[in-house]
């Protein structure tokens, strides 16, 4: 008999973050000009980034790239490729990214743009540059014509990311790419680990989002970030949060990573907790306002500020990644611990230490009871009070590298679509191998931790007094009295 699960859903189709290596912080090539250094090389070891994003055009020049006066860098043959890996390693440098921007519009097609990214695919995957970021040009298109041909062509290019093991980025740039509705479709369209976000949390600021929009938008979205610019604004205080026109005053009010209104432990903090292992490359449009000393110092106080986030995050990712990590949870009927695998389930687990770490669970309540089968909570706060507030996008299915579904332990809730799971979970009180990978479906639930305390306290719950479920089409699994999450917290 198939059970179904039901899980308060958004629906997102998601594919985890595949690490290109650890976090670096890295710097624009175009942001290097103007220090009087001998070369581009030079002037990144000055500022301590020398990690680079570099521009390609569609001859596979490389403009950024100077010495002297000279902007003699192409990799357009494998000689001339070699050549720029030669003069980045004698200056002491590495190439992130390279930078195509694709311009669309009414009156061409793009074939010619899809050229031009398979071939820089091609020699990123020769010259081992983990990333190609597509910023895409709206050109004179409307939003609807954008969107679908954004999502035509992350479909075509997305081949070559696979073909060339390098990872394909759009950036979320100019009129339409900051709008959630036009963002999310292109984001599903692909798998993330062909196409995925070259998230700009400032571009969104650009738009008009108010501050705490921001957030929310970059909770959301962090599943599919693969890579991330940095730069910020200091805008009026009664201007932050409230809904501005495009680009209102931005060069009037841009302002260094430090000194900006944007919170990039917060920002960065959610693409860690998604599982994010990109690079972080400053694009500071503040420098603009000041001379070569200005910039030095402002690109080095940029690079300190988002090394020192990007050290913390990380070594806490690490800590959960080396270990089972604990959480307490008391209900109504007493309390009961969780052991969770971050090892066998990173991005489940994250998400929900996530809503853990936000107070979501508490007040909820264990809304479907069924003693031979599983106790399932997380989404309801009363039987006819389904929790919206705080709910994050679904996630990846972790199923086939998850644990068993055996007695004791806990599970995500989904729908009938694989990736869908939010907050909702499940504690098999029964061994329920039917739901393993791959299950009915080729996709299974995904179980990533077990009660370690308290089983006694699953017990009492599951035998609360229940009855037939309306929202379960009848089914005798909602409980007359039903038992409350007080509080979920990690355990000390």
């Amino acid at each position: 008999m198939r059970h179904k699960l039901l899980c308060a859903v958004l629906g997102v189709v998601t594919t985890s973050c595949v690490a290109f290596g650890e976090s670096r912080v890295g710097i624009r090539d175009g942001y290097l000009s103007g220090f009087d250094a001998e070369s581009v090389w030079a002037a990144a070891k000055e500022v301590t980034t020398t990690a680079l994003e570099v521009e390609l055009k569609p001859d596979l020049s490389c403009p950024g790239l100077f010495e002297g006066k000279e902007r003699p860098y192409r990799i357009d043959t494998p000689e001339n490729r070699q050549k720029v890996l030669e003069a980045a390693k004698k200056g002491g440098c590495e190439i992130v990214s390279f930078c195509t921007v694709i311009p669309f519009a009414k009156d061409k097609d793009d074939a010619a743009s899809i050229a031009w990214v398979e071939k820089a695919a091609k020699a990123a995957g020769e010259m081992n540059v983990p990333v190609i970021m597509m910023p895409l040009g709206a050109g004179d298109l409307d939003e609807q014509a954008f969107t679908r041909r954004a999502v035509d062509f992350v479909k075509t290019v997305a081949p070559f990311a696979k073909a060339n093991k390098v990872q394909l980025t759009v950036e979320n740039l100019g009129p339409y790419l900051n709008k959630r509705e036009v963002l999310k479709p292109i984001m599903e369209a692909v798998p993330n680990n062909q196409v995925g976000l070259a998230h700009d949390a400032c571009n969104m600021y650009w738009y008009g989002h108010p501050l705490s929009t921001i957030y929310d938008l970059a909770k959301t979205f962090a599943p599919h970030v693969r890579y991330a610019h940095a730069k910020s604004i200091k805008y009026p205080e009664d201007r932050r949060e409230k809904q501005r026109d495009k680009g209102w005053e931005y060069g009037k009010y841009t302002e260094t990573i430090r000194a900006g209104d944007l919170d990039f432990d917060k920002i960065l903090g959610y693409y860690f907790d998604a599982g994010f292992k990109g690079d972080v490359v400053i694009e500071d449009d503040s420098l603009g306002r000041l001379d070569a000393a200005g910039k030095k110092k402002a690109i080095k106080d940029d690079a300190a500020v988002l090394r020192e986030i990007i050290t913390k995050r990380s070594k806490s990712v690490t800590q959960e990644a080396n270990g089972p990590v604990r959480v307490e949870f008391e209900t109504s009927l007493g309390s009961f611990t969780l052991e969770l695998y971050p090892d066998k389930a990173p991005i489940t687990v994250a998400n929900f230490l996530r809503y853990v770490d936000e107070g979501y669970y508490n007040g909820t309540i264990f809304h479907r009871v069924i003693p031979t089968f599983m106790i399932q909570g997380g989404g309801f706060v009363s039987m006819d009070g389904e929790k919206q507030k705080g709910l994050h996008e679904g996630i990846q299915n972790e199923a086939k590298q998850g644990l068993k579904n055996e007695e004791g332990t806990i599970a995500m809730a989904r729908t009938g679509q694989p990736h869908s799971a939010t907050s909702q979970f499940f504690i098999n009180v029964k061994n329920n191998n039917n739901l393993d990978y791959p299950a009915h479906d080729g996709w299974g639930y995904c179980a990533f931790g077990r009660v370690v305390a308290g089983m006694d306290t699953v017990d009492k719950i599951k035998s609360v007094k229940t009855i037939n479920s309306p929202m379960m089409g009848g089914e005798k699994s909602q409980p007359v009295d039903p038992p409350v999450i007080h509080k979920a917290y990690r355990a000390k």
